[in-house]
């Protein structure tokens, strides 16, 4: 005869069962990471992130072109463990890595922001998340620390030049006399447009929320330019679009590449952004044109990255 199950162990039973239950929701939601665009319009959970998650920087030039920047850094994760996502709210275009071969580009319809890349009809189910959006509120402290020494470097023969590039302190070096046609664009080819490189010329790391979230990346470089010395292309220009209080950035509405800045206090200017640069027309000795190059905007830098101890200068906000 089986015995009668009493209701105080009815009781006792279900309380541990809510309560296991109530712990299992506690450790998936301090799991979960938030990756989140400039206009918020876009904010993507990811579950189960841990310190041993797949990260990765691609320096391929397509994903360079893509992210408008030195390089691309992902953090991969299988597609089911990614969620809230909005597809009415993202544009897809489709692209290659040499790294990932085809793959479907994902960024925000409203402020551009890259979102993740995803290879395409293939069998490997994965987001390869866009680490620039990360929220590192959300962003466990050991995930960070990890992920500063650990990411997978990927395609780095085919680092730009100009990413390692530093002014040369020597009083015997030799200054470049003549100008250097530099070209770019964005990654669908949209829109490009050529400058003209002059000494001295400067490199300024930006590390600000809205560099990171447009391109998705850890950082967006810089190049101040007069305006006398840059042209587009058959002059089609790209959307001028009022991005900060201070500012206006060039924008392709098709492939969502930040390609300028131009700061309402300097009318004179227009500043490239150097990860849209053609690498066959930057000059080997690129390093001879340069007079500075600092990492600015520094106190908005995540956590999960470290800037490198090249020497150059930082500053906590803008120069």
């Amino acid at each position: 005869m089986r015995p009668a199950i009493t209701l105080q162990w009815k009781i006792f039973w279900f309380l541990v069962l809510i309560q296991g239950c109530l712990s299992m929701s506690a450790i998936d939601f301090k799991s979960r990471v938030s990756a989140v665009c400039s206009c918020q319009d876009v904010t993507v959970w990811i579950g189960g992130v841990t310190p041993g998650t797949p990260t990765i920087d691609c320096h391929c030039p397509r994903c360079r072109k893509f992210h408008v920047s030195a390089f691309a850094s992902y953090l991969k994760v299988p597609s089911d463990l990614v969620q809230n996502l909005d597809i009415s709210k993202v544009k897809t275009i489709s692209d290659s890595c040499s790294l990932l071969g085809p793959v479907d580009r994902l960024f925000c319809r409203q402020c551009f922001g890259k979102i993740a890349t995803k290879q395409t009809n293939c069998d490997d189910e994965y987001f390869y998340i866009s680490m620039g959006m990360l929220d590192d509120e959300t962003l466990p402290e050991q995930c960070s620390t990890t992920f500063q020494t650990n990411r997978a470097g990927q395609n780095t023969a085919l680092t730009s030049s100009w990413h390692n590039a530093k002014p040369i302190l020597s009083r015997h070096r030799i200054l470049p006399l003549t100008k250097n046609v530099v070209t770019g664009g964005c990654s669908c080819g949209t829109f490009r447009y050529q400058f003209n490189l002059r000494f001295p010329s400067e490199l300024q790391h930006c590390y600000c929320r809205l560099c990171r979230k447009l391109s998705g990346s850890a950082f967006m470089t810089w190049v101040p330019t007069k305006k006398s010395d840059f042209l587009w292309v058959d002059q089609i220009e790209p959307a001028l679009v009022r991005t900060t209080g201070h500012g206006c950035r060039h924008i392709c509405q098709e492939c969502g590449g930040v390609l300028t800045i131009i700061y309402d206090s300097q009318p004179e200017l227009i500043w490239p952004a150097a990860g849209g640069f053609d690498d066959e027309s930057i000059p080997s000795n690129y390093s001879d044109y340069l007079g500075r190059v600092i990492h600015i905007c520094c106190t908005w830098k995540q956590d999960w990255y470290a800037i490198p101890e090249d020497g150059m200068p930082r500053v906590k906000h803008a120069s």
